[in-house]
């Protein structure tokens, strides 16, 4: 827990939490509520559901949430509100961007060197490279070694891999004759 604040007629509580996950983070926000639905056997879970159903509850949430598999990136902030047995979601700011190399590092998802693209690639290959001298000069070798057969057919795709799969990267591009079989 960050914070606590115990106030007169209500009481806030600040956490930190960093998932992954099947489901944008947006539907979390639909069921968060839902545990005040369920019938409990346990006596003390059934007092405090009865306890809490009869309370406004209200949760906000600032978050930034990555789906690779629709490609996008949103920065949000959402109130959600349990009062009389209904939920209401109320979006306070949202901003989405597109799912890039950038963007990922500029939202702390990933760190540089644990995600690349072609683009991305093609734009900072020697800095890239040079980033794996001293932690991982196996993989250094094979960037330099490789130069000249990978860099000139690095594309604009931004099409985001994660460093354990840049040969399926590599080999996804037809114009690496190297790295195709």
């Amino acid at each position: 827990m960050i914070e606590e604040y115990d106030l007169n007629d209500s009481y806030k509580a600040t956490f930190y939490f960093a998932a992954v996950g099947r489901w944008c983070f947006e539907n979390n926000l639909n069921w968060f509520f839902d545990c005040l639905k369920i019938d409990y056997k346990e006596d003390f879970l059934k007092e405090l559901k009865d306890n809490l159903k009869e309370k406004t509850i209200t949760a906000f949430f600032d978050f930034v949430d990555a789906e690779p598999g629709c490609a996008f990136i949103a920065d949000q902030e959402v109130l959600v509100t349990y009062k009389n047995n209904e939920t209401t979601i109320d979006v306070q700011n949202n901003y989405t961007c597109d799912y890039t190399i950038q963007n990922l590092i500029d939202y702390d998802i990933y760190g540089r060197n644990e995600i690349v693209s072609e683009k991305w690639l093609k734009e900072n290959y020697d800095r890239f490279t040079d980033s794996f001298k001293t932690n991982d000069p196996e993989f250094y070798q094979f960037l330099t070694t490789h130069k000249d057969a990978i860099y000139p057919h690095l594309t604009d795709d931004e099409c985001v891999y994660e460093l354990d799969e840049f040969d399926y990267m590599l080999e996804n591009n037809g114009n690496i004759p190297e790295f195709n079989d």
